[in-house]
């Protein structure tokens, strides 16, 4: 029975891999596009349920060292639904949470439904759209010449821009011909694309997080340019900062705490070993009353 009270120990330490999963969450929860200007509040909505579902995908199969942001202002009201910096380079994601058979031919986007009237018709709709790849293709430019103008001693990472379109409805089929210019696909091929691409050379962590805080910066000023309250964003480098501190914060507490716990479970074991022995006087000692 002297060792049941080792056994009470304080809460676990987080694993190490943890601290940068939970940075990569700050820094992604930190952008939203609930407070997007343009559309609607029901297709607005609509619209986070796929980024939502994309940044989820992304980041139960991608490692720690991609970060994800969305819903950020890349001009005056345009936003890119998600960028994310990693070792392989800068992808802006515009994404699109639709069903149906989604067409993009000669140049021309279409949306043709296909569904069932009372009565057992089959009825064969089709909806012409604005051009998903130019809209795409203007964030990824906005992109680029943001980091060119802001980070003028790193020319390699407007390079590094990349991405495309993603449609992550479940029911979505796509196709299209030559006309198309931007990638498209589900977020298992960008995830495919993001691992299996090579990694950039000099796009080391310290550019990406420069890269981010660049994003983020300019996405700030054009909101207080629209008459909006700024994020309430702090740099990606002083939330890695932070985490980390909260890390060795904890870890000292845990080691203070399993010491505390050890000295405590040491004396009520000696203070009960002292109850439990009979005394003995030695034949020096004075007679007890």
């Amino acid at each position: 029975g002297g060792l049941r009270l080792l056994f009470r120990t304080p809460d676990p330490l987080p694993e190490p891999s943890d601290i940068s999963g939970r940075w990569w969450g700050t820094v992604s929860a930190r952008t939203s596009s609930v407070r997007r200007s343009g559309p609607a509040l029901s297709a607005r909505h609509y619209g986070d349920v796929g980024e939502e579902a994309f940044i989820s995908h992304l980041t139960a199969r991608l490692s720690d060292e991609y970060v994800a942001v969305r819903g950020l202002l890349v001009v005056r009201n345009l936003d890119a639904d998600v960028i994310v910096v990693g070792p392989t380079g800068i992808w802006v994601y515009e994404v699109k949470h639709w069903s149906s058979e989604i067409t993009c031919e000669r140049g021309e986007w279409r949306r043709v439904k296909t569904y069932r009237q009372p009565g057992g018709r089959l009825v064969r709709e089709v909806e012409k759209l604005k051009p998903f790849d130019k809209q795409w293709t203007k964030e990824a430019g906005a992109v680029r010449e943001n980091l060119r103008r802001r980070l003028p001693g790193c020319p390699e990472l407007p390079e590094a821009v990349g991405g495309g379109l993603v449609f992550t409805h479940g029911s979505v089929s796509f196709r299209a011909d030559g006309s198309c210019g931007a990638w498209a696909g589900q977020p298992s091929s960008c995830v495919e694309t993001l691992s299996s691409s090579p990694a950039i050379p000099g796009l080391t962590i310290e550019k990406r997080l420069r890269a981010v805080d660049a994003l983020l910066e300019w996405s700030d000023r054009l909101h207080e340019r629209q008459g909006e309250a700024p994020w309430a964003t702090a740099s990606s480098v002083e939330l890695a900062e932070r985490l980390h501190g909260e890390a060795v914060s904890r870890a000292s507490s845990y080691f203070s705490d399993a010491n505390k716990l050890d000295r405590i479970a040491i004396s009520e074991e000696v203070q009960a070993a002292r109850a439990r022995a009979v005394w003995y006087p030695h034949p020096d000692d004075p007679p007890q009353n």
